[in-house]
């Protein structure tokens, strides 16, 4: 359960630039264009100044239901900065991702205390999430450094979550110059603590201004039936679906999202001879603070 529950938490999180940038780079693959927008168009790139830090504050809240019945679990506020520690002569950004802080406050009805959360989440604070970017939003060669604490298992998936977070963190950019009502869609797979899903996103510009553009998301999310372990034993899910909505602004000089993004994701799960219609709503609210470079 546990696992499925970090599913929906990285899906929810899941997620205009300078006339005289580089070349458009190759096509990136599962991105389609389907309307350009109008003119003018800019080259969306990602330019992220050496030595920019910003930092970012995540807030989440999450209700779990079996089908009859929904509960929500404390609201989670993760404080984090986001570093450009070089950037190599062909633009790529070395960037690094740091948890700061993370604090859990009690909901009515709520499954668990925040109390009980508190400790756990401290042994996530310090660490560190490293990769390289492209101008056009790919992120590759991601590392992970806990600052040397060793994690139990549990926690461990908790920062594969936390890594899929920092990588929906980037919006893959379109290789041709768009406008304001331009529109793509990008099909990306998702493979998370075990379970195999497709995310199937439609991204609508709604506003460009400098290195900033606003945009309007829906996605659709699938998978197969498909078995996976929790805690030693088999846990068969089947029927599993979902839908990811949300609006946001993009800094690609700072590369933060700001906005809101919500995510429906249902299955049904077997285990041990019982079986549950699991449902979850995920609400992540992202809001970048004002940018300081050293």
């Amino acid at each position: 359960m546990k696992s499925v529950i970090a599913i929906a938490w990285v899906i929810a999180a899941g997620c205009g630039g300078s006339k005289d940038a580089p070349p458009p780079a190759p096509p990136i693959d599962g991105l389609t264009v389907i309307d350009a927008g109008l003119a003018p168009r800019t080259q969306l790139r990602y330019q992220i100044a050496k030595g920019t830090r910003t930092p970012l504050e995540v807030t989440g809240d999450m209700v779990l239901g079996d089908g009859a019945s929904a509960a929500p679990w404390p609201t989670i506020v993760t404080g984090t900065e986001i570093v450009a520690e070089e950037v190599s002569p062909d633009g790529a950004m070395h960037v690094r991702y740091t948890v700061l802080s993370a604090t859990a406050h009690d909901r009515p009805n709520q499954l668990v205390t925040a109390e009980q959360m508190t400790a756990p989440l401290q042994l996530l604070v310090g660490t560190s999430i490293r990769g390289t970017l492209s101008p056009s939003g790919v992120l590759a060669g991601v590392t992970v450094d806990t600052g040397g604490k060793q994690l139990p298992p549990a926690l461990e998936a908790q920062v594969s979550s936390l890594t899929r977070a920092f990588e929906r963190l980037v919006m893959p950019l379109p290789g041709e110059p768009v406008g304001v009502g331009a529109l793509w869609t990008f099909r990306q797979p998702l493979d998370q603590t075990g379970m195999h899903l497709l995310a199937a996103t439609t991204i609508k510009v709604t506003a460009i201004s400098g290195t900033t553009f606003a945009i309007a998301l829906t996605s659709e999310v699938s998978g197969p039936d498909q078995t996976v372990t929790e805690g030693g034993s088999k846990v068969a899910l089947k029927n599993i679906g979902g839908k990811m909505r949300g609006t946001g602004t993009i800094d690609l000089a700072r590369l933060t999202l700001a906005g809101e993004l919500v995510a429906d994701l249902h299955m049904d799960l077997t285990s041990d001879g019982q079986s549950d219609r699991t449902t979850m709503t995920t609400t992540l609210r992202l809001a970048p603070k004002p940018t300081a470079t050293p």
